[in-house]
């Protein structure tokens, strides 16, 4: 996988020709930093989007929550401007959500990466996907 924001420890991931790794979180366009996921389909250019843990009330166990995706460039993810996101073909929203889960489902592809390496935390293995996290044709 070819993105200066995939982090060289990444695990990549395959499946049925797509590819997905976490990059690093990078500061973005507003200046913030954004936890990326970078996602490769099969005749596309990477592309990016965000996911963030969302804690329980305990602050030790975490789910986490998809907030965008479609990006075409890791330092315009977080950014409202619709344009800046691709749209998805039904199949391909179905590829990209099924990598998503394999590679949060993938203990050694997120054990390096906080917050799962925090030996404080407990991450439950719930992946919410947040409405309009990805445009659709």
């Amino acid at each position: 996988m070819d993105s200066k924001y995939v982090l060289p420890e990444s695990t990549v991931l395959e499946l049925n020709g797509g590819q997905i790794a976490l990059g690093a979180a990078a500061r973005a366009w507003d200046e913030y930093y954004h936890n990326l996921i970078v996602v490769e389909l099969p005749g596309r250019t990477p592309l990016y989007g965000e996911w963030e843990p969302k804690y329980a009330a305990n602050k030790i166990d975490f789910d986490i929550e998809i907030l965008s995706f479609g990006y075409r460039d890791g330092d315009s993810v977080g950014s409202t401007n619709i344009s800046n996101r691709l749209v998805f073909s039904p199949n391909e929203r179905t590829l990209v959500e099924s990598l998503i889960l394999s590679l949060f489902a993938d203990a050694a592809a997120t054990a390096t990466l906080n917050p799962f390496a925090l030996k404080v935390a407990r991450y439950t293995g719930v992946v919410r996907f947040v409405s309009r996290w990805i445009r659709e044709q």
